[in-house]
């Protein structure tokens, strides 16, 4: 976390802009939170109350499809230039006295460079709050980070307790029930193939799953503290690594029993169509698994995994019902706490019918699946 602010600056701030989602989720979760935020980004959908807001800013990339965005995003970053638009005019317009923003991915959120580049020029100047988590602890300390700069302490450290005693009621299951953790690939993209990184694996083992190709154990039958072990760790600091592509025969051979797809920014009806579009391919990363992993869940990565915020707490209990407590899966369903569809193995590990098919075919797949 760092803040910039000047000597004029107003505290506690009135008027709040956000062009990061996990920021304006946390935001809302405070007393008077919503009502301070005046402007978010176009990414920031969560709590549905917030959709009246300014929009400030825009994506430049434009999604066809997996490979073709991983194509336009790296080409976009090895030339330096920004995956998005930043409504510069609206943005003064608000007059913030608080911008929340981050400096931990250039492809998840309009970069810190341009937010103070923008916020040097307006007068007066807002504080400027950089969120830079990088594990589960990271993301708690960002409610209070948050509850700091907007003048509301004790009830960020409310929250901040509750999603902490949530988290040490999943360890102190896992720790109770588990003996051998089954081994769980989260998958990001999946054309080309990235692992889950940051938080990810880490909600993931502290619900009692392993995940080898990202992980801290030294085992499947490792039991350590995750949430008691914390406070060795700095802010920023994790002993996971950040996401990366990596090639089909690393994830081949770590063997998952558990696939996890959840493609950054993505819902489930796209990840199922991106899915198919791998699929179809002969040689794809799919059909060279084995043996074939015993479950696939595809869940909204969006909402839940990807977006370093409050909302992680709830994936981490799907990822122990999932794994563990499978009884609790139809309630989760039901009362819309994670989206999620487990796949039909016996379906989708049919070549025939996927392999070779056109996009034609592949579109009204899709639509069939929509209207079922």
């Amino acid at each position: 976390m760092n803040m910039s602010s000047t000597s004029g600056a107003i505290f506690p701030p009135k008027r709040i802009i956000s062009v990061l989602p996990s920021a304006t989720e946390i935001l809302c979760l405070l007393p008077t939170g919503a009502s301070l935020l005046v402007g978010r980004s176009h990414e920031c959908d969560f709590p549905k109350t917030v959709a009246d807001r300014p929009i400030l800013t825009s994506q430049k990339t434009h999604f066809t499809t997996s490979a073709d965005v991983d194509k336009q995003v790296s080409e976009a970053l090895s030339q330096g230039n920004s995956l998005y638009n930043l409504e510069i005019e609206t943005i003064k317009s608000l007059r913030p006295d608080l911008w929340l923003t981050q400096d931990i991915c250039q492809v998840c959120a309009i970069d810190l460079q341009t937010v103070e580049r923008v916020a040097a020029t307006m007068h007066p100047r807002p504080t400027v709050l950089t969120l830079n988590p990088n594990s589960l602890h990271d993301v708690l300390q960002n409610v209070l980070d948050v509850g700091r700069a907007v003048g509301q302490d004790a009830a960020a450290r409310e929250v901040y307790n509750g999603l902490l005693a949530r988290l040490r009621a999943i360890e102190d299951w896992t720790k109770a029930h588990v003996t051998t953790r089954p081994n769980v690939a989260m998958i990001e993209w999946v054309d080309p193939i990235f692992f889950g990184g940051h938080w990810t694996p880490q909600l993931i083992e502290l619900a009692g799953g392993y995940h080898p190709l990202n992980t801290i154990l030294r085992d499947a039958n490792d039991m350590p503290d995750v949430v008691a072990g914390w406070d060795q760790w700095a802010y920023g600091a994790s002993p996971y690594t950040k996401s990366f592509r990596i090639p089909t025969e690393t994830l081949v051979a770590s063997r998952p029993e558990v696939l996890l797809i959840a493609p950054c920014g993505l819902d489930i009806p796209t990840t199922k169509r991106e899915l198919r579009i791998v699929l179809a391919r002969d040689d794809a990363w799919w059909w060279q698994l084995s043996p074939r992993p015993k479950r696939v869940m595809l869940v909204d990565g969006n909402h839940h995994f990807n977006r370093p915020g409050p909302r992680l707490v709830d994936a981490a209990e799907f990822v122990l019902a999932m794994l563990h407590r499978p009884e609790q899966l139809g309630a989760m369903r039901d009362a819309g706490v994670v989206g999620f569809e487990e796949l039909d193995l016996d379906v989708w590990f049919d070549r025939n019918r996927f392999v070779g098919k056109s996009q034609e075919e592949i579109d009204a797949a899709c639509k069939a699946d929509a209207d079922a």
